[in-house]
């Protein structure tokens, strides 16, 4: 399939979000934020949407498009996860220190939380870190704009073989 393959704009996927199941068309998505319905944008968008798991670095990107033999290149792929972010189709951020991870822009603003041990990662909201936020950049004189909260610890299910604190302050 080239770029100008006319079946492209009828490329559908299927957007599972919430409890939302529901047709969507990729190409009109992308026209409507300005960007032409290239195949690397559409197959990226619609990796984003297929998945279930919602955190992916751009290596696990790439890794799916070479699964495919599309033979779009590592920084087409790079580029185009860049573009989104500026779209604000999707959101990017640093989860585990030093690796980017994108998410789809699709709802609410919100935190995660890390398992340290098996990775799981929870999404929370909390309107009290949103106050909070506010209280302190007017503190520092600063209109805050976004935030980054990361907490890390333990599931539930990983408790158990976690390690015991050691610092008094960690018991309280």
């Amino acid at each position: 399939m080239s770029e100008s393959d006319p079946s492209i704009g009828l490329f559908v996927g299927r957007w599972r979000g919430g409890n939302l199941d529901m047709p969507f068309d990729v190409a009109e998505e992308l026209r409507s934020v300005g960007l032409r319905a290239t195949v690397p944008r559409m197959k990226v968008l619609a990796f984003f949407r297929d998945e279930q798991q919602r955190h992916f670095t751009a290596d696990d990107v790439c890794r799916h498009v070479a699964d495919e033999k599309l033979h779009i290149s590592f920084g087409s792929i790079y580029r185009v996860l860049q573009q989104f972010v500026d779209a604000k189709i999707l959101r990017s951020g640093t989860l585990y220190s030093t690796r980017i991870v994108y998410e789809l822009n699709n709802g609410p603003d919100h935190d995660h939380a890390i398992c340290m041990s098996c990775g799981k990662i929870e999404e929370f909201h909390d309107s009290a870190f949103d106050a909070r936020q506010k209280e302190i950049g007017e503190s520092v004189g600063f209109s805050i704009v976004g935030r980054q909260l990361v907490l890390h610890g333990y599931c539930h299910h990983c408790r158990a073989m976690a390690p015991k604190p050691t610092d008094e302050a960690d018991r309280g």
